[in-house]
């Protein structure tokens, strides 16, 4: 047996990039109550003092329940989305072993905002907007005479 091009584990070593999916098949449901439960206290405890950034997103965007082996995560940036990506594999570890669900899945998504709302800049768009809202200020505009300069 050649032993010579085996490598060798290094000890103290965390290999925390995969995602380990038991042999044995687990998947029991769980609520979302449950998976938030487990997913603040994930974040207290790995994150709380020392990855400040990753604690806060874990706790404002908790996962949202697809089917009973998918999440998904909104995330706001792609700078948040880099982040978490660096320990969805602990993370998704952890939940799969708390919730007793080994074939549980983590999506990413980036929420997309869209402004229908035209801006108000200029004094005379502010004026058009609350006419539109309150048609008696352009009876009261016609009333006092008033108008832009």
């Amino acid at each position: 047996m050649n032993l010579i091009n085996k490598p060798k584990a290094v000890v103290g070593e965390k290999k925390t990039d995969a995602i380990v999916e038991e042999p044995d098949a687990v998947e029991e449901e769980f609520t979302a109550n449950e998976l938030k439960e487990e997913w603040l206290k994930y974040a207290e405890d790995n994150f709380k003092s020392n990855k400040v950034r990753l604690y806060s997103v874990m706790i404002n965007s908790i996962p949202e329940i697809s089917d009973k082996n998918t999440l998904f995560l909104n995330l706001t940036n792609e700078s948040q989305k880099i982040n978490f990506n660096e320990v969805k594999a602990d993370i998704i570890n952890y939940l799969r072993k708390k919730l007793n669900n080994s074939k549980l899945e983590l999506k990413i998504q980036l929420a997309k905002f869209k402004s229908k709302e035209k801006h108000i800049y200029t004094e005379e768009d502010k004026l058009k907007y609350l006419m539109e809202k309150h048609p008696e200020l352009s009876t009261m505009k016609q009333k006092l005479g008033l108008d832009f300069e």
